[in-house]
């Protein structure tokens, strides 16, 4: 895929700009920004896609305008061989290679005609198995992001959780998604995800949390979001459950964007 030629305008009033950043090894890493020009001074949302999406979708007008209406300005990073990023798409690399890009914020900031310190603060947001990244940096990060959204996250923990004898599967829809996203599963899938913690991650967040998931969702159960809304101890927190929503057409609710609406002013 390839990086934009020049800035563009995808809808009235969201201008279009991109670039890389280094994850280090030689590896860079591409992204898309969609700055809200009708509000220069809206929250900054940085965004981790789910495993079949790239950045350069959410150029599409009609995903732009929703995220223009809310209003924010939206970051969204790619992973290595998504877009026009290095490297080959990898579960052992993705929440390492986001860790450089949260400290490169400041310089990416003020690369692309942001302030920094950004006043309108910064919204953390993952999707499907973006989710992992985001739930990752907003544990690394506690003061960097005013807030973490979290859309159809999957709830894994070393010690287990509430998904029982669904986990088998849940993991064995996981494995189908990740191939079909050509995603290398370096270990079985079980000891991946069960790595990467959120649950237990949750745990340590105490921020104001957004989460949304489709109830009609079935590859990832709803009840991953359940796990993680009661797993954290923070106080400002919303579970948001999406009748007859799917994975991949929560997006299309209104329910979903008034709640993001919300969360965002």
């Amino acid at each position: 895929e390839e990086r934009l030629q020049e800035p563009g305008c995808p809808v009235d009033g969201m201008q279009a700009e991109d670039g890389t950043y280094s994850a280090g090894g030689g590896i860079r890493l591409g992204y898309v920004l969609l700055k809200n020009q009708k509000d220069l001074n809206a929250p900054v949302v940085l965004h981790f896609h789910g495993s079949g999406e790239t950045a350069a979708d959410y150029l599409r007008p009609q995903l732009a305008e929703k995220y223009r209406d809310l209003p924010v300005h939206l970051f969204v990073a790619d992973y290595r061989g998504y877009g026009w990023s290095g490297g080959e798409p990898s579960l052992a690399t993705f929440l390492k290679d986001a860790e450089p890009l949260a400290e490169k914020l400041p310089e990416l900031f003020v690369q692309h005609g942001l302030s920094w310190p950004y006043p309108g603060g910064l919204i953390l947001s993952g999707r499907s198995i973006g989710a992992q990244v985001a739930v990752h940096l907003a544990v690394l990060f506690p003061t960097l992001f005013r807030a973490l959204v979290l859309d159809s996250a999957v709830a894994t923990s070393a010690t287990g959780d509430r998904l029982g004898e669904a986990r088998l599967a849940v993991l064995n829809q996981w494995h189908k998604e990740l191939e079909n996203a050509n995603l290398e599963v370096l270990q079985p899938l079980d000891a991946d995800l069960w790595r990467l913690g959120t649950l237990d991650k949750m745990r340590a967040f105490n921020g104001q949390l957004l989460l949304l998931h489709g109830l009609a969702d079935d590859l990832v159960p709803y009840e991953g979001s359940e796990s993680l809304h009661a797993a954290t101890p923070s106080k400002q927190k919303e579970l948001v459950l999406v009748k007859d929503a799917s994975h991949n057409n929560i997006g299309h609710h209104a329910e979903y964007w008034h709640a993001l609406r919300r969360f965002a002013l």
